[in-house]
């Protein structure tokens, strides 16, 4: 499948959690990406994804996975997916995410870390798949 991925151009990208979620903007071609606001992981999260998504016009999503996540919250990232599949019928694409938190921690305390860490996530899948 990494041909499939290389055809996206436009990715939202989801550091997912399961009080927030972090959310960037990728543009493979250049590979560069702009930080959005971090939202909250409520009943509410779809809707202002969905504004992010009629605003930047993605072609996929790609989420941060780490390899060895608690039963509960790989649960809540699956439903996630599927939510994310359902609502708006773009391909989600997996990442491994293992270092990226730990790159941000050091660097950042603030409110935007899980954006910033979205951030580390794309660039970190933009660089293996250009490998």
């Amino acid at each position: 499948t990494s041909e499939m991925n290389k055809n996206h151009n436009m990715l939202l990208c989801f550091d997912f959690g399961v009080k927030k979620i972090g959310i960037c903007f990728g543009e493979t071609i250049a590979g560069s990406s702009t930080p959005l606001p971090v939202i909250k992981n409520n009943s509410e999260s779809m809707k202002k994804i969905k504004s992010y998504v009629d605003e930047w016009d993605p072609d996929a999503f790609l989420i941060g996975c780490p390899s060895k996540p608690s039963e509960d919250f790989f649960r809540q990232l699956n439903i996630f997916k599927e939510n994310l599949k359902n609502e708006f019928k773009l391909e989600v694409i997996e990442s491994n995410e293992d270092f990226t938190s730990q790159i941000i921690s050091s660097e950042f305390k603030n409110k935007e870390y899980d954006s910033l860490s979205a951030q580390k996530i794309f660039e970190s899948w933009v660089n293996t798949k250009n490998e």
